[in-house]
């Protein structure tokens, strides 16, 4: 596979792990102080047959919390829709941390906002709870290049993990990964040719932010990079125009994806994103390019 470019537009375009489907509830558990682990189960999850790192899902949680929730319909667009006069449900986002293709779960790690709508849901939740499962989004795939740069904010820290966890022996790579407390340093491997830096700090937004700083005070890596970004909008955009433009990472060596935008609710986020998708289909846009998306995110 010559690029993550590649990798993920082939996916995108063999439209594995396309799954809508109910799911129940297990249970929960804490993970660390601004985390914690759940897991979810149903039939539903046998056609999820390739998994990779950072694949991500979403769950279509009661707008309310608590209670059930009905499935939308694909249009001809793949956009959602439900019938008139239901209550859709709100979408979330995960990673998966873990998947059991024989039991059919995916466990996976919520960061604890307490008035969040993930949060409220899981503190009403009880085994055998029904909410809806859309995806399976990959997120990430190995190109041909000598050195990996992994750039992950606390809420993309599953994701991150899962990508350092698939590295092979003899990889080489350097990882930024920022936390709000020592004690939320949790289950990240570590191996030989992997250097980890870790940034303890608020949450970052925008320019100029501890996590920023880091990347740019290390010296740039030997040889062909690929990387991998993921955080709030502004720090995604900063350090996505640093690596391209001070490091030379190529834009087919490149991933880059805003996990969350300070000031907008993930509603809205959603909204936005949904409308601005309709459009570059509407223009004929390559939707499973992951260049065009990242363009249309960061225009």
């Amino acid at each position: 596979m010559g690029s993550i470019r590649e990798g993920l537009r082939a996916l995108a375009r063999s439209a594995d792990a396309q799954i809508l489907c109910e799911v129940e509830f297990e249970g929960v558990r804490e993970r660390s102080p601004h985390f914690v682990r759940a897991s979810i189960r149903g039939a539903g999850l046998a056609g999820y047959r390739t998994r990779l790192p950072a694949d991500a899902f979403k769950l279509m949680l009661p707008a309310a919390g608590s209670g059930s929730v009905t499935l939308p319909t694909r249009g001809a667009d793949g956009l959602p829709s439900w019938p008139d006069g239901v209550e859709p449900p709100v979408a979330r986002a995960f990673t998966v941390r873990e998947y059991d293709a024989d039991a059919s779960r995916i466990v996976f790690d919520v960061a604890i906002h307490p008035n969040g709508l993930a949060m409220t849901w899981l503190r009403h939740a009880v085994p055998g709870d029904v909410v809806g499962l859309a995806g399976i989004r990959h997120d990430f795939a190995v190109g041909d290049v000598d050195h990996h740069l992994v750039i992950a904010d606390a809420s993309a820290l599953p994701a991150a993990a899962t990508i350092i966890e698939s590295f092979g022996k003899g990889t080489d790579a350097t990882v930024f990964l920022q936390v709000e407390s020592e004690a939320d340093r949790v289950d990240i491997p570590t191996q030989e040719g992997i250097q980890i830096e870790w940034v303890v700090s608020p949450p970052c937004r925008g320019d100029g932010t501890p996590l920023e700083r880091a990347v740019r005070a290390t010296p740039r890596p030997e040889g062909r990079i690929q990387a991998w970004i993921a955080a709030e909008a502004g720090v995604v955009r900063t350090l996505r125009s640093f690596v391209r433009d001070h490091w030379g990472v190529h834009r087919d060596d490149l991933h880059a994806v805003a996990y969350w935008k300070s000031g907008r609710t993930n509603t809205e986020t959603d909204v936005d994103a949904a409308r601005r998708y309709t459009q570059a289909m509407a223009d004929g846009l390559d939707l499973s390019d992951p260049v065009v998306v990242q363009e249309l995110e960061f225009a």
